[in-house]
This record gives C-alpha cells, sequence and structure tokens, in this order.
C-alpha cells in the first residue's frame, strides 16, 4: 500500500472502438425498457444523437430506432 500511487482509468482505451456484439445484445437486454420509457430529466428539445448538448433536428433518429439501429450494425 502506498498513498503516493495515481492510477488513471481510460474508458476502454485497451479495448479500442470495438465493442463485442455480445455485450451490445446484453446492454440491450437491460436498457431497452429504460430507453423506451425515456429520461424524464431529459429535455425533449435536446438531441439523443449527439454528444454535446444540441437541439434536436426534425426526423431526427428516436431513442429507440438509434439502439435498435446499434445492435442491426453489430450483428
Amino acid at each position: 500500500y502506498t498513498p503516493f500511487a495515481r492510477l488513471r482509468h481510460y474508458e476502454g482505451r485497451s479495448r479500442g472502438d470495438y465493442i463485442p456484439p455480445a455485450d451490445i445484445a446484453t446492454g440491450y437486454g437491460h436498457l431497452a425498457e429504460l430507453v423506451r420509457e425515456g429520461d424524464p430529466y431529459f429535455n425533449p428539445n435536446l438531441s439523443y444523437a449527439l454528444r454535446m448538448p444540441t437541439l434536436s433536428r426534425p426526423g431526427e433518429e428516436t431513442r429507440m430506432e438509434r439502439l435498435e439501429r446499434i445492435l442491426r450494425d453489430s450483428a
């Protein structure tokens, strides 16, 4: 034990951008209902498609459409 140790966590850096399809399917199984219900605190005027707070655009994918597309693309 040393109180001088510094640890850094780089979110998936060793894995890169690859996410195994089985992980996506498992996550979908756990989160689909929550995504369908929506976040009551999320402003409906904001986009779910972009990571930065941005106004949603007409015709933008819904949360479920986006999740299902990601699932399809990973298969």
